[in-house]
């Protein structure tokens, strides 16, 4: 799993101004859209960052520049070529969720960033249009945001058999159709194979109808399954226009 370049290049200073404030890397969680740039889906353009109150008054004295979140609490930034490093101390709040804390946090590069199932809560939290973006993108990026407590991979054999066993015997129905009286059966097995498009059709049809959250549901299954019997209808007509052996095998 490698970060995105900008990301690689933040950890980096902050790493420079967790050493010269004496901070331990322990004593902070990057947050935000931190979790996305460490596992390379997007680069950001500032990184927000958590901090204890003794890692905060510490950073304090390294020559940030104070100022004061959005929520209400103090926040130290530091101005660096690709962007600013903000940190934060006391409660991070989203409504009525807390987000500070190291806790749920998973280790990218030795610095602690937000797990993926805390980065899906906040944004969903958010609810702004860049988070919904984000979370498109996870989805497009072949993860599942999950109702629950967070995200799946979708690439899992368990997650992909039942839907691409629905879309094969689609893609196989409209193969066989498509093929004709002669050359259903070579139609069918071709058509199988073309359903399997209905995968990604699904996933699309869910990103296009739905921002790409909430699982299976009615937007994904019409589009996958159209997708299906477009791509097995597609690879079974093309058996008509492969000659047939004859029986003597000349």
């Amino acid at each position: 799993m490698k970060a995105a370049p900008r990301h690689r290049a933040f950890l980096g200073h902050m790493k420079r101004i967790l050493r010269r404030a004496g901070v331990s890397a322990d004593q902070v969680a990057v947050g935000g859209s931190g979790y996305l740039g460490a596992i390379g889906l997007k680069d950001t353009g500032d990184l927000d960052v958590w901090a204890t109150r003794e890692a905060f008054a510490r950073l304090s004295r390294a020559g940030g520049r104070a100022g004061t979140a959005a929520s209400g609490s103090p926040k130290i930034e530091f101005r660096t070529p690709m962007g600013e490093i903000e940190f934060f101390t006391g409660p991070w709040m989203v409504g009525d969720r807390d987000f500070s804390g190291t806790r749920d946090t998973e280790i990218f590069d030795g610095v602690r960033h937000w797990s993926r199932a805390r980065t899906v809560a906040w944004k969903r939290a958010m609810g702004r249009d860049k988070e919904r973006r984000d979370l498109m993108l996870m989805k497009s990026a072949a993860w599942r945001v999950g109702a629950g407590d967070g995200m799946r991979k979708s690439s899992s054999a368990k997650g992909l058999l039942a839907p691409l066993a629905i879309f094969g015997a689609t893609g196989a129905l409209a193969g066989a159709m498509a093929a004709g009286k002669d050359r259903r059966g070579r139609g069918a097995a071709s058509g199988a194979v073309g359903g399997a498009v209905g995968l990604p059709g699904a996933i699309a049809s869910n990103l296009f109808f739905h921002g790409g959250s909430g699982g299976l549901n009615k937007g994904s299954i019409i589009g996958g399954l159209a997708a299906a019997a477009a791509g097995g209808a597609a690879t079974g007509a093309l058996t008509r226009l492969t000659p047939a052996k004859k029986k003597d095998g000349r």
